[in-house]
């Protein structure tokens, strides 16, 4: 029997997104901090300078 095909995937949606690894920049504050650009503080729960914290560790 073919084992592979009786595997069920776990993940059934991966939404592919392109972003730096370091949260912490001067260019991250900027962009944090911009009324237009709001990503980051839905995700991160406000501005870095807000919620450093936060940014700190998704940089991890």
């Amino acid at each position: 029997m073919d084992v592979i095909s009786k595997i069920k995937p776990i993940v059934k949606v991966a939404i592919p997104m392109a972003a730096q690894s370091d949260l912490e920049t001067e260019e991250t504050r900027k962009v944090s901090a911009s009324e237009e650009q709001y990503f980051y503080r839905i995700f991160l729960n406000g501005s870095l300078d807000e919620n450093p914290k936060n940014y700190r560790m998704a940089s991890l």
